[in-house]
C-alpha cells in the first residue's frame, strides 16, 4: 500500500514538473515573439527614417546640380584626364574581421549598456538587445 501511495505521488510530482515545463516553454517562446516583434518595428521605423532623409537628400540634390549648357560631350577629352590606377597587390594583407554579433557581445561582456553599444556600433538598440538576448537564451539552453 505504501508503494503504491508514493508511485502515485511520484507521478503527480512528474506531472507537475512537465506541466511547469510547458509553461515555461510558452513564456519563452511569447517572450521571443514579443522581442522579435519589436525589433521588427524599430527596422520599419528606421527604413522610414532613412529612406525619408534619403528622400530629402535626393531632392535636395537634384535642386543644387548645375545645369551643363554645352550639349557636345567628348569622350576622347574626358578619358585623358582620368587618373591612372596604379594599385600594387603586393601591398595587400590579409584582415580579419569581427562580426557584428561577436562585437556586440564583447562589448555587452566589457559591461557596456544596450544604448552605448547601438550607438558605437551604429545600430539600432533593439538589434542589440536581439542579439545579447538570443545569445543569453542559448547559452542558458545548453
Amino acid at each position: 500500500m505504501l508503494s503504491f501511495l508514493l508511485h502515485i505521488v511520484l507521478l503527480l510530482a512528474v506531472y507537475y514538473l512537465y506541466q511547469q515545463l510547458q509553461l515555461t516553454k510558452q513564456h519563452q517562446e511569447k517572450q521571443l515573439e514579443t522581442v522579435l516583434a519589436d525589433f521588427l518595428d524599430e527596422l520599419k521605423r528606421e527604413n522610414e527614417r532613412l529612406q525619408s532623409q534619403l528622400e530629402k537628400n535626393t531632392s535636395d540634390y537634384t535642386q543644387n546640380v548645375p545645369v551643363q549648357t554645352d550639349p557636345v560631350y567628348n569622350v576622347e577629352e574626358n578619358e585623358k584626364n582620368w587618373p591612372v590606377n596604379n594599385v600594387d597587390d603586393s601591398d595587400k594583407k590579409d584582415q580579419v574581421e569581427t562580426s557584428l554579433e561577436s562585437q556586440i557581445l564583447q562589448l555587452n561582456h566589457q559591461g557596456f549598456s544596450i544604448e552605448e553599444i547601438a550607438k558605437q556600433l551604429n545600430r539600432g538598440k533593439t538589434e542589440v538587445e536581439l542579439i545579447v538576448k538570443l545569445h543569453h537564451s542559448r547559452v542558458v539552453n545548453t
